[in-house]
Formats: structure tokens, C-alpha cells, sequence
């Protein structure tokens, strides 16, 4: 697993990422850290923490996740944002979803245990078909479907 952050050195929020990548109870991943400028504070946060650390000089986010994709050796990246603090097991939950179905392709938002995979894929499946038709009606998640934001799958 790769992760790559794209960072504006916002220190003290980074830092907080960080400890809670070490804190993961998945620990076979790698840090990618693309910022803007590398200056001395950045590399003494990513020796810290002995990341990856690459300047994308001012490109902008998606110039920057690309960068980290052509640095990565994982066979799953991870994007995350510099402001966020994760919970122990966010990376073993993202790695149980690939290991669920072969036909995953990609997953997003928060990751959640799944007991029941058949009721979970025809749940999911029927709420992003009526998603897709129903653009413009509210729609609700079904009563046994708790969150997923985004979620992309090669499946029938």
C-alpha cells in the first residue's frame, strides 16, 4: 500500500496525519509526501517519519497525486488529505474491502466492516443505479447500508 499526501506544509495538522499512520494496526505501507516547496521544516517531518518526500512547486492537488502515483510502489494508493486524523483501523478496513471481491477497482470515503457480502453488493448495486437515474430526487442509503461515499467497482 501507498499513501500518498499532497500537502500546502501545514505543519502541525500534517504531523497529526502522521502519528496516526503510526498508530495504523496495518503496517505494511508507505508514505508519499508531495508538497508544494520543500524547505527544512518539511524534511525534518518526513525524515521523522521516513517518508517519501517530493515538490510539486506549486502545481496543484491533482499534479501533485499524480506525482505520488509515478513514486509509489503499493499495489493500493491511498489519497489523503493533510487535515485529517484516522481512526487505528482505516488502512486494515480499506485492504478488507479489496480483499472482498476481485472485481474492486476502488473505494472511497469510510471504510466499514461488511458481514454480508451478497446483501451488500445488491444493496450497494440498487442504490448507484437509483443514484444514476434519480439525479435530481433526495435519495436515502438503504436501512442496512451505513455510509459510503464514493465507491467504484468493476462488478456486474
Amino acid at each position: 500500500m501507498s499513501i500518498v499526501i499532497a500537502t500546502s506544509s501545514r505543519y502541525e495538522l500534517l504531523e497529526k496525519l502522521l502519528s496516526s499512520l503510526r498508530e495504523q494496526t496495518f503496517r505494511n505501507f508507505e508514505i508519499i509526501l508531495v508538497c508544494i516547496k520543500i524547505d527544512e521544516r518539511m524534511k525534518e517531518i518526513s525524515s521523522k517519519y521516513r517518508t517519501k518526500l517530493l515538490e510539486d512547486k506549486g502545481r496543484g492537488r491533482c499534479y501533485a497525486r499524480n506525482l505520488g502515483i509515478k513514486e509509489a510502489n503499493g499495489q493500493i494508493i491511498v489519497f489523503l488529505d493533510d487535515d485529517v486524523v484516522l481512526e487505528k483501523e482505516y488502512l486494515e478496513l480499506i485492504v478488507n474491502d479489496f480483499n472482498l471481491d476481485s472485481h474492486i477497482g476502488g473505494v472511497g470515503g469510510i471504510p466499514l466492516e461488511v458481514r454480508n457480502k451478497a446483501s451488500f453488493r445488491s444493496n450497494l448495486i440498487s442504490f448507484v443505479y437509483d443514484l444514476m437515474v434519480n439525479k435530481a430526487q433526495k435519495l436515502s442509503a438503504p436501512s442496512n447500508y451505513k455510509a459510503i461515499v464514493d465507491f467504484l467497482s468493476g462488478s456486474n
